[in-house]
């Protein structure tokens, strides 16, 4: 989600396949739309786990995990993604976050 790329190539070295999605401000709806189909990507590969990597964990980070649980499939009710990723956050998720969360999934 950053910007640049600064730790590509260290996490390459690691052997971390990695996926560069810059996310800028405001976000823009392709944005949102890269970056979900750049995580179902990811998630794809077997046994696949998924580092997500911004300068901040903010709203934006927020929004978007929470958005991807409804639009994947994964969570069909908007507001129990939102309650998972405060959860996770620990700590409200504000207004720019939430209306990443779509209000109905796609599936």
């Amino acid at each position: 989600m950053l910007p640049a790329n600064q730790n590509l190539s260290a996490y390459r070295q690691a052997g971390i396949a990695t996926y560069s999605v810059p996310v800028g401000t405001p976000i823009e709806t392709d944005d949102i739309t890269r970056f979900f189909s750049t995580l179902d990507s990811a998630l794809s590969r077997g046994h696949a786990r998924v580092l997500v990597h911004r300068e901040v964990i903010d709203d934006t980070v927020g929004g978007l995990l929470g958005g991807y649980l409804v639009t994947s499939g994964l969570l069909d009710d908007p507001i129990l993604a939102l309650a998972v990723i405060q959860q996770i956050l620990g700590r409200a998720l504000g207004p720019d976050g939430r209306s990443l969360i779509p209000a109905t999934s796609a599936s």
